[in-house]
């Protein structure tokens, strides 16, 4: 068993996270310290590079550099181990894998429970007196009891999501009243080499796929390369048609758990419809999980206090509720 430090935390988080920016920093370095690069695990003095006296390789030199004022914590990251797939020193050992999440970031609101009542008063007066904001929390549950909806398509809930192409495939299959732009590997190389990992899987089964997403995004990135001059040499394409046929066709290699960014706005009659269905106990755990990070971040801009409380998504106190376990009982709040 080894203890990691903070160097441990900078490589493996760049080789997790940043891995085309991991496999740039350690080329020409690979082989030179055990696990393909000591660094990566941190162990600094620990290695076993240190313990046969050879001293460590110059990459791990100048990380261990940014350091050298700081004391080194043992014990800040505990005790892990190294997997077989990546070992280099004979020792039987396991890492812990950190897993990469999908992300969920609100980069725009408008409108909120003034704007919805607005549009449920058009027929008699829009304008705003102190007496009628106070009959807003009323008139909004009035309307969702009630099943009068189309005023709360008066607003719009605009996210930037990194998701798996599971829960894409998810989110756009809601139509009506959401906006969806996605990351085409079409138009683009996908550079960042970006996957989501299961968090409710073992250290086994986590090492074993991202091995096999490791292999996947190389057979991609090789593809495209000699696609591209297959289709110039062979095919007597130009340059630029060869570079886009050979994008398009070299993602096939691409499995579901590559992230892509979609951006997705909802009003909030629709925003609820996806809630009801994803953010329910029947939904896959990894889009029911997006689902909450979504109302989450909604509840926060306390623009829809009235109108959250009035479907039920939050309580008075603004709790947020447990998951849907069909579409028609009334909510159960946390």
């Amino acid at each position: 068993m080894i203890k990691i430090d903070e160097i441990g935390k900078y490589w493996t988080d760049m080789y997790l996270n940043e891995p085309l920016k991991y496999k740039e920093a350690i080329k020409g370095h690979e082989g030179v310290c055990c696990c393909i690069h000591g660094c990566k695990l941190g162990m600094g003095e620990s290695c076993p590079v240190y313990w046969n006296g050879s001293g460590p390789c110059e990459m791990c030199e100048k990380i261990w550099s940014r350091y050298k004022d700081k004391p080194i914590n043992k014990e800040l990251w505990g005790l892990v181990s190294i997997p077989d797939s990546i070992k280099g020193n004979g020792k039987e050992n396991k890492m812990t894998l950190k897993p990469q999440n999908n992300l969920v970031e609100l980069i725009g609101v408008y409108g909120g429970d003034q704007e919805h009542a607005s549009s449920a008063w058009t027929s008699t007066s829009r304008n705003m007196s102190p007496e009628k904001i106070s009959r807003i929390p009323k008139l909004l549950n009035m309307l969702a009891k009630d099943g009068h909806h189309t005023p709360f398509e008066k607003s719009s809930i605009h996210f930037l999501v990194t998701t798996e192409i599971a829960s894409h495939i998810h989110i756009i299959k809601h139509r009506i009243g959401v906006a969806v732009n996605g990351e085409s590997a079409r138009y683009k190389e996908l550079k960042d080499d970006k996957f989501f990992v299961p968090n409710d899987w073992d250290n086994e089964e986590r090492a074993n796929y991202v091995k096999f997403m490791e292999d996947a995004y190389k057979q991609y990135h090789n593809a495209l390369e000699r696609l591209q001059k297959k289709y110039v040499d062979e095919g007597g394409m130009t340059e630029a048609d060869a570079r886009k046929r050979a994008k398009e066709s070299a993602r096939l290699y691409l499995p579901y758990g590559n992230q892509i960014q979609a951006d997705v706005m909802f009003n909030f009659r629709s925003f609820y419809h996806f809630l009801s269905l994803r953010y329910s106990t029947h939904a896959q755990k990894e889009i029911r999980d997006i689902a909450r990070q979504m109302l989450e971040q909604v509840v926060a801009t306390n623009k829809f206090k009235h109108t959250l409380e009035a479907f039920e998504l939050t309580d008075s106190n603004g709790n947020i509720r447990k998951p849907f376990t069909d579409h028609f009982h009334l909510p159960k709040f946390e």
